[in-house]
């Protein structure tokens, strides 16, 4: 209930104005405040006569006859307020208020409606590609109709949707470019200025081709003891664009986010294989590569020639005997597989 005027007499006689079963009806653009007026009169008083009350368009006329001074007279319907809100969350009206008769009052009555509630809404990039994004956007309440959802494109600077309800897609971006938009609710007409704001941003991807490995380097970090750490250096077709690499080792196998990594406490005199594959920023995987490599040898592999075929041997034993080993062949590892060296003649 809410008092829309009080009309002062005097003291002892006062005429209120008041509404009551306030209520909104329809929806935009058919949207009104609808309330109930009653009226009354309080104090010490005694009215003999005949009076019309108005508030705006509303009237009434009443007769009374009080034989005695009473303190209320109970409360008489004016009639119904039926005001458009248009495209409006609240309004204010003012209306001309009177009694004609007795008493003669006149005055103003006021009214302020209630605050309807904000929209509720979602918005999130739905997509992205090399030359593409898409942004949804949509209400999930609009109480009476009454909003909209706008889109802004920085890149645009200018709004490209009044009325959001779903995916809008922008085609004809530059690759590997940063992208702002706003989703923004707004009254239903696109009047005044936004109710609240939600910034997206976006980079487009880049279209490039797939990543695979050249070669892998390996390092040998000498241990002290019967065991060395080997680094590994794993190059590509397009190191800048390489997200991850895994590499497996037996039945192990991790992931980093480097192109580096490190097996540690490998045994002396050990060769081995593992696998390597590469990741790249459009998480696309290259093929599995073998690549060989070895600790410190404290003796070290060599092949000798016998005169008839080549034998393998180990250069430790070149010390004992000499005479069976004066002809010996290279190998050359380039980090992914031995190649045999060119003869020498």
């Amino acid at each position: 209930m809410t008092v829309l005027a009080t009309l002062t007499y005097n003291p002892y006689l006062i005429l209120t104005l008041e509404s009551y079963n306030e209520r909104y009806e329809g929806s935009y653009p058919n949207l009104r405040f609808k309330a109930d007026v009653r009226f009354r009169y309080t104090g010490n008083f005694k009215i003999q006569a005949n009076n019309v009350v108005t508030l705006g368009g509303l009237s009434k006329t009443i007769s009374r006859w009080d034989l005695n001074y009473i303190q209320d007279s109970g409360w008489y319907y004016l009639g119904q307020i039926n005001e458009p809100m248009y495209c409006n969350r609240q309004r204010y009206f003012e209306w001309n208020a009177s009694c004609q008769g007795f008493p003669n009052l006149s005055g103003k009555a006021r009214l302020t409606t209630p605050l309807i509630d904000l929209p509720s809404y979602d918005a999130w990039i739905s997509s992205v590609g090399n030359n593409d994004i898409s942004i949804f956007g949509k209400l999930k309440t609009n109480p009476y109709n009454l909003y909209t959802l706008r889109l802004y494109s920085n890149k645009d600077e200018r709004f490209v949707s009044n009325n959001l309800n779903g995916n809008y897609s922008f085609t004809g971006f530059t690759q590997k470019t940063q992208y702002e938009f706003h989703v923004e609710p707004y009254m239903a007409d696109c009047s005044g200025n936004r109710l609240s704001q939600t910034v997206l941003k976006a980079t487009t991807l880049e279209n490039y081709a797939s990543v695979y490995v050249t070669y892998v380097d390996f390092e040998i970090i000498k241990g002290n003891g019967n065991t060395d750490d080997v680094k590994f250096t794993v190059h590509t077709s397009d190191d800048g664009h390489v997200k991850s690499v895994t590499y497996k080792d037996g039945s192990s196998q991790n992931t980093v986010n480097s192109r580096e990594f490190t097996l540690s406490s490998i045994p002396k005199n050990t060769e081995k294989t593992i696998q390597v594959l590469v990741t790249d920023s459009l998480d696309r995987t290259s093929s599995w590569v073998n690549v060989k490599f070895n600790t410190t040898f404290t003796h070290m592999e060599v092949w000798r020639f016998d005169g008839t075929r080549w034998k393998r041997g180990y250069s430790l034993a070149v010390t004992q005997n000499r005479s069976n080993y004066q002809l010996c062949r290279l190998f050359v590892f380039d980090g992914l597989e031995w190649k045999k060296a060119i003869l020498y003649k």
